[in-house]
């Protein structure tokens, strides 16, 4: 939030348990167009992903871009925030995000 405002233009779901992106990376939070995700390890800011997410049974891959790489490391949380934007997912990929998020809402 820069200046008080929130550019986001799809609101987030806040820690989406059902939603695993692998084995080493969770979801913090969830939208329409980008997410959180906890990793033991930085990703560098610019690089693109290919996320494989399981949306209730329905697999979703999905390009990601890198926007920013926080440490978070504590004794709580052992690793980094990665936000991400996703990128060139279809209308029907979108919809189904869409669905996905407002069940959990």
């Amino acid at each position: 939030m820069a200046n008080g405002i929130d550019r986001r233009r799809h609101s987030r779901l806040d820690e989406p348990a059902k939603l695993l992106v692998s084995k080493t990376m969770g979801a913090l939070n969830l939208s329409e167009s980008g997410m959180m995700i906890k990793c033991p390890k930085a990703i560098p800011v610019g690089r693109h992903l290919q996320l494989d997410l399981d949306l209730d049974g329905y697999r979703l891959a999905i390009s990601a871009e890198v926007l920013r790489c926080t440490d978070a490391r504590s004794i709580y949380h052992p690793g980094y925030e990665i936000g991400v934007r996703f990128e060139g997912h279809s209308v029907s990929e979108q919809l189904k995000l869409r669905e996905f998020i407002s069940t959990l809402s």
